[in-house]
């Protein structure tokens, strides 16, 4: 035996105006908390902030001019820093950054502000510079790539014309 929610007491009825309000309000309150959260750090002073990577100060001096770290600790760290530095590849690094100023002098890019030619014109004189630095051979390729491009494009272009003549004839 099914209820009909209108045959409800009034006490158990929950219309949709309640349930809307309801969910606004637990949306406000879920906002509200979350932006506390997300600002709240921005706002706290620095003795209340917990410290960096659970290191916790156990010092015996004054607590005004006490220092986050004990000396012991900051002998860690200055070492664990020179290790963390020692570790580098700065050769393979300074290598690294021989070869691609090399390349860029081989292939003519690398080029003071002062020589920079706005937009298109910067590009144009560019292409000259690396069609000029190319062998013959290359350009003898790209001629003859060029050619059979055409070639195609003209017989495609014809074979097309053809089907359209004898779709209308």
């Amino acid at each position: 035996m099914a209820t009909d929610p209108h045959t409800l007491p009034p006490r158990f009825r929950c219309s949709l105006r309640i349930a809307t309000l309801v969910v606004c309000c637990f949306n406000i309150v879920a906002a509200i908390y979350l932006l506390q959260s997300f600002i709240g750090p921005l706002f706290s002073s620095p003795s209340s902030a917990p410290f960096s990577a659970g290191v916790s100060v156990r010092n015996t001096h004054s607590s005004s001019t006490a220092a986050p770290y004990t000396p012991e600790q900051l002998d860690r760290i200055k070492e664990a820093i020179s290790i963390w530095r020692a570790a580098e590849p700065v050769d393979l690094i300074n290598r690294v950054k021989e070869i691609q100023e090399e390349s860029a002098g081989v292939y003519g890019l690398k080029e003071t502000r002062s020589e920079k030619k706005p937009g298109a014109m910067g590009l144009v004189e560019r292409l000259k510079e690396i069609r000029d630095s190319k062998s013959k051979t290359d350009q003898e390729a790209l001629e003859e790539w060029r050619r059979k491009k055409l070639e195609e494009a003209k017989r495609r272009s014809e074979a097309m014309k053809a089907k359209q003549d004898e779709y209308l004839s």
